[in-house]
């Protein structure tokens, strides 16, 4: 299996984008026109918090993906690690490494380890870099990535210089913090966890679940690298995908650590939390998964596809989607995100969505999918229709949509989308693309569109939306 990477494939998230579904109706077997050039869409950034998703439908079945190259380690997780003997009371250093990466940024990675009976927190380290003469060059410093560090347990650390002083020889790291009577959340626990190298990288993909009462965000996993030896080679961490926790509430995570100076052979994980504030219960948004399906594009990778429906009272934004994927033992082999396509989605509306998994691992068996997103008191802007609808669906089921967007708006209208979501005859979602038009569109004015969706034989209806940006001053 080969390392797991995200592919974001999402919205051009400039400003607010205006949504408006506006064309439905069958596949019509007539003659295909030549399609236009699609643009290619940038990426999405990452929403500051979302909340706790609705019931997931069940998984499905997929069929035997292609082969998959082997990978070339696989390390070994160590979930009870060992702490060797510490001699010094307080805050210790536990282990450390310093070393320059490929682009000459100098690092300093280690475990900080709480030797006293208190917890601490605001726990920094710091790194002093001098010469070969004990000259200081630099300094810097970092928190540990704990919260809050319990009695006798480690968390890890990482302190860059992103240039290197001239004349640097060795550093000094020390570490300090404050005694506290706080305590961390400890409800999130494990469920599974698995690393993969891939020549200087190395993909950790897990789960955790909350096995508190109380709820908890911001779930956080870092990861301390090893070499076979036992020196560390390197530290990172990851958020985990679902932001809300409440009581056995599951969700995947995803950690990269990359040009990686050394041969890992093991790691050891940490995961922290926070309790979950009124205001992010508050935030929480009633949204409901539709219809599930996936399709193989034409680099044979697994592709998911399906709706999200807004059941609530108010718009929602920042809604995304994600999914783990098992094998057939329920084994974690995977892990996939990515956004809706519609930006703000209006109590009552709906939008298609995909996941795509680049690499698909073919031990893939089958999978969940959850879905969050933040209410929001943004509405949507422009006032954009769709006129003029046409398809053409060819012998390969290749469909071309045709059509033209008009501006019924005051503003003009920028970063303009169209998308479509397929159905078969039972209603279920079969296919779901969007494509982005070239230039601007002011008020009263129209452009049209033209794109085209591979389908298969089931494909019977379809819905078109399109949605776009007031154009910024």
């Amino acid at each position: 299996m080969t390392k797991n990477k995200r592919r974001f494939v999402g919205l051009f998230a400039v400003a607010l984008l205006a949504m408006l579904s506006l064309a439905c109706g069958k596949l019509l077997a007539t003659p295909t026109p030549e399609p236009t050039s699609t643009p290619v869409p940038t990426n999405t950034p990452v929403p500051t918090n979302t909340p706790e998703p609705t019931n997931t439908p069940e998984p499905t079945n997929t069929p035997e993906p292609t082969n998959t190259p082997e990978p070339t380690n696989t390390p070994t997780p160590t979930p009870e690690a060992a702490v060797p003997p510490v001699t010094e009371e307080g805050l210790t250093v536990l282990t450390h490494n310093g070393f320059t990466d490929s682009n000459d940024a100098v690092h300093v990675v280690g475990q900080v380890y709480n030797n006293t009976d208190t917890n601490y927190e605001w726990v920094v380290a710091k790194v002093e870099f001098y010469d070969e003469n004990d000259n200081l060059l630099a300094e810097e410093e970092s928190y540990v990535y704990v919260d809050i560090l319990l009695s006798q347990e480690k968390a890890p650390f990482k302190v860059s210089l992103w240039e290197a002083p001239a004349g640097l020889d060795k550093y000094v790291v020390s570490v300090a913090g404050d005694e506290t009577d706080d305590a961390p959340f400890t409800g999130v626990k494990f469920v599974q966890d698995s690393g993969e190298v891939d020549e200087d990288t190395i993909t950790i993909i897990g789960e955790v679940t909350n096995e508190a009462e109380t709820p908890a965000s911001n779930v956080r996993i870092a990861a301390a690298i090893y070499d076979a030896d036992d020196n560390i080679l390197d530290v990172g961490f990851a958020f985990a995908e679902r932001d809300i926790f409440f009581q056995d509430s599951l969700s995947p995570f995803e950690l990269y650590v990359g040009d990686i100076q050394g041969e890992p052979d093991s790691y050891e994980l940490i995961v922290y939390a926070d309790e979950a504030a009124d205001w992010q219960l508050d935030d929480l948004a009633d949204l409901e998964l539709n219809s599930i399906d996936y399709y193989f594009d034409v680099f044979d990778e697994l592709v998911v596809v399906g709706e999200v429906t807004n059941n609530d009272t108010t718009n929602v934004g920042y809604v995304s989607v994600f999914a783990s994927f098992y094998d057939e033992n329920d084994a974690l082999v995977a892990v996939g995100w990515n956004f809706i396509w519609a930006d703000i989605l209006e109590p009552g509306a709906k939008s298609p969505f995909d996941i795509s998994l680049f690499g698909s691992p073919e031990e893939i068996d089958h999978w969940t999918v959850w879905v969050e997103g933040d209410k929001t008191d943004s509405e949507v802007e422009g006032d954009l229709v769709l006129e003029e609808t046409d398809n053409a669906i060819s012998d390969d089921f290749v469909v071309t949509f045709t059509g033209q967007v008009t501006n019924n708006g005051e503003d003009t209208m920028e970063y303009i989308e169209v998308a479509v979501t397929v159905y078969d005859a039972d209603g279920n979602v079969v296919m779901t693309e969007w494509t982005w038009l070239d230039g601007d569109l002011a008020p009263g004015a129209s452009m049209p569109f033209e794109f085209e969706v591979q389908t298969t034989e089931a494909a019977e209806s379809f819905e078109l939306y399109v949605q776009g940006s007031v154009q910024s001053d």
